[in-house]
């Protein structure tokens, strides 16, 4: 915008040689404070800056949400922050280098059935006038999350696993460029990690006197969900439109799942199924389908 100079973080040097290398991002005081309403729920004014600046020193405006803002367990019972992008954003930025010389299609071995499953994923990076291989294997036991938070994980096994191996491969090529950075899919086995490791103390505050019980969460309070055939019909339907993009995918439950109260504040919409309620379910595929022809495949515009 003409007038409106880069942002820059707090605390952060504009001759930093990152800052110079990359495209110069502009967020607005009005930006700002839509990004911590509606992307960075419930970051502190610290952790607005850290996100702020993780995005701006990669040259990528927060609103573009190509780094998610999360906050989780670090197995001590407290919540921090952690930058999560998705497989596309990781693929874009190693070619931004001007090195990545393109990678091969995931290779599989063994079953998801016998627990076996392993994926190979090899990217290549150009080192003088060399293309040099960086591969990188995974096994579904280290990954897997297990039955609570595997829904994704069983419905598209290859893919999930797939990716894992080529944010791998992609670090291992490119470590100062994408060091630091994970996608959601290879989150999952560490949040569920961190869950397990508070389980003692959950058993030990259980023996505790009675307390007082809280209120039920709200319908987008952010628990997981048992899924249902509604989560099913869901997103089937979202999978169905975006050819299996699961990225895409994901905004458009994100943009589904986004709502207003009555007090006028917009409430954050949820990137992955599992986090909404059976209802919410329903009112999203009611979003999703209304105004459909039988005959006709809706737009990204209609569906949105």
């Amino acid at each position: 915008m003409e007038g409106q100079k880069p942002y820059q973080a707090e605390g952060s040097d504009p001759g930093d040689i990152a800052l110079q290398k990359i495209p110069q991002v502009v967020i607005t005081p009005e930006q700002k404070e839509l990004i911590k309403k509606t992307i960075a729920v419930g970051a502190t004014d610290l952790e607005l800056e850290l996100f702020i600046y993780d995005n701006v020193r990669r040259g990528v405006h927060p609103l573009d949400r190509m780094i998610h803002f999360t906050k989780r367990s670090d197995g001590q019972g407290n919540a921090r922050y952690t930058p999560i992008v998705g497989i596309d954003y990781l693929r874009s930025r190693a070619d931004r280098t001007g090195q990545y010389a393109g990678s091969d299609d995931y290779v599989f071995t063994g079953s998801v059935e016998k627990e076996d499953l392993a994926a190979t994923a090899t990217v290549y990076r150009f080192m003088g006038s060399e293309r040099i291989p960086f591969p990188a294997t995974v096994r579904w036991k280290e990954y897997y999350p297990g039955e609570k938070m595997g829904f994704m994980w069983r419905k598209f096994p290859h893919n999930q696993l797939g990716k894992c191996a080529e944010a791998l491969a992609l670090r291992k090529a490119f470590p100062q460029p994408l060091g630091g950075l994970h996608t959601e899919e290879e989150m999952h086995q560490a949040e569920n990690e961190a869950q397990a490791f508070t389980e003692p103390r959950r058993k030990s505050e259980a023996q505790a006197p009675p307390q007082t019980q809280e209120p039920p969460k709200k319908e987008n309070g952010g628990k997981v969900y048992e899924q249902t055939e509604s989560h099913t019909k869901l997103w089937d339907t979202i999978m169905e439109m975006m050819g299996e993009e699961m990225t895409e995918a994901a905004n458009v439950l994100d943009t589904l799942t986004t709502w207003i109260g009555e007090d006028g504040v917009v409430h954050p919409g949820k990137r992955d199924i599992k986090h909404i309620s059976e209802k919410a379910a329903q009112v999203a595929y009611g979003k999703l389908t209304k105004g459909k022809k039988k005959e006709e495949k809706p737009s990204i515009d209609k569906r949105l």
